[in-house]
């Protein structure tokens, strides 16, 4: 599942990410990014244990492509009980 929303300071995202990560407790990950000021210099992508650049840079690319500020996304994730590449 993904969440956007309008953030204008960290604390703000930092709020929304807890409320999230309570409202999504059994998700094994809550991946993120956001951007933050019109000069778009102040900016955080987290995997939360994906394999890295996985999932938070992708995030920060799109939200970049459509010159999103002031904005946080949150993609949650679940584990669905495959293992990909798994061979048994």
């Amino acid at each position: 599942m993904a969440y956007a929303f309008p953030i204008s300071s960290t604390n703000d995202f930092k709020k929304r990410l807890k409320e999230l990560k309570e409202e999504h407790s059994k998700a094994v990950h809550h991946c993120f990014a956001y951007r933050i000021g019109s000069d778009g210099n102040n900016f955080r992508s987290s995997d939360d244990g994906e394999p890295s650049g996985s999932a938070g840079k992708p995030i920060l690319g799109q939200m970049d492509s459509k010159d999103l500020t002031n904005t946080a996304i949150v993609v949650v994730r679940y584990f669905s009980g495959t293992l990909l590449g798994y061979l048994a």
